[in-house]
């Protein structure tokens, strides 16, 4: 019995981002009965999205910049932060100062904050909830935060 309440539960919430989903402009994020349909390739393969048809032209330039941009937001959220975190496993293995750990540490927050800056790539699920704009913007002021708490605390560490 719990089990079937759970499993039409679940069921609901899909049903639910899907109809939400179907309304929406995929690039704003507004309700509107004049969607238009499209297809955009994604990393994932093509997709079909609704957008209005007044932004259907920067909807597929967004997507033909992450396209593009992909291997490079990879390199940047995955390969330089393990490069320097395997910089920090050598610092603690050759007993370095703790204030050169914090001080790698810190710089990768603020690397990390300049990553999401230049590609700002969320999440699919984010898109769809909010559209592309919003959740450009919504990224971008998480990449602010993230500069900004690095660099106070890399100027403390110096300091």
């Amino acid at each position: 019995m719990l089990q079937k309440l759970k499993q039409e539960s679940e069921n609901f919430g899909r049903r639910q981002m899907i109809d939400d989903k179907e309304k929406r402009c995929i690039w704003s994020g507004e309700s509107s009965v004049n969607l238009k349909r499209i297809e955009v390739e994604t990393f994932s393969g093509v997709k079909e999205m609704m957008v209005i048809p007044k932004f259907e032209e920067l909807t597929r330039s967004y997507f033909q910049e992450v396209k593009k941009n992909e291997k490079r937001f990879l390199v940047g959220i995955a390969g330089l932060p393990l490069f320097i975190t395997l910089f920090i496993i050598i610092q603690v293995v050759f007993s370095r100062p703790d204030s050169e750990i914090l001080f790698s540490a810190l710089a990768l927050l603020v690397f990390t904050g300049a990553v999401l800056w230049r590609y700002p790539f969320a999440t699919p699920e984010t898109i769809v909830r909010f559209g592309i704009l919003k959740s450009k913007k919504i990224v971008r002021s998480v990449a602010v935060i993230l500069i900004i708490t690095g660099l106070i605390f890399i100027l403390y560490v110096i300091f």
